[in-house]
């Protein structure tokens, strides 16, 4: 639209002219031409957006492959836990200890991460300070053996002095001989 005093060129919001400072009312500003906005956008489609169906599809493959790998890896660790129970070695308790305190470096290079069976009588038997069950054999110091929750029974059951044999994971010395996730024969 043009100002009608000087013809200079208005915009569409403008409501005083720029050049001439005369002020013209809002109703007198021109229009954009075309449509109004509102005509210009598309009718609404009713329904569900195209986008739902493909994520919905997505997750449903993610986590039916996510349950397939579990399955999997459970299978895997089966096979695993089984193989690990095979111990490469059966030592005497006071044995194993006194290899330790002996040589703790070349002990541990032979045991540590290994799996072992261990015989020896039982010196103790509880729950330690961590929850954990718990046998010692041969003596306070010597292996600590840290029993699996399926085996606490048979723990319960196990009197001082009586010899046992103890199938687990040795961890290494602290002073004693560790060996964990043990199940007793």
């Amino acid at each position: 639209m043009e100002c009608p005093q000087c013809g200079y060129i208005l915009g569409p919001f403008d409501t005083q002219c720029p050049k001439c400072a005369r002020v013209g009312a809002p109703s007198q500003q021109a229009q954009p031409p075309g449509p109004p906005v509102a005509a210009m956008r598309p009718a609404a489609k009713q329904g569900m957006p195209v986008w739902v169906p493909v994520v919905i599809v997505g997750a449903v493959v993610v986590i039916a492959g996510m349950a397939a790998l579990g399955v999997l890896a459970m299978r895997k660790g089966a096979a695993r836990a089984k193989a690990v129970q095979k111990p490469i070695a059966t030592v005497d308790a006071s044995a194993l200890w006194e290899e330790f305190t002996s040589d703790p470096l070349a002990a541990g290079q032979k045991y540590k991460g290994e799996v072992l069976t261990v015989t020896g009588p039982v010196y103790d038997a509880g729950v330690d300070n961590k929850g954990r069950d718990f046998v010692s054999l041969g003596g306070p110091l010597e292996v600590t053996c840290f029993i699996e929750p399926d085996q606490v029974a048979k723990l319960a059951a196990l009197p001082r002095g009586q010899p046992i044999r103890v199938t687990g994971r040795c961890d290494g010395s602290v002073g004693f001989v560790i060996i964990r996730k043990c199940v007793i024969e």
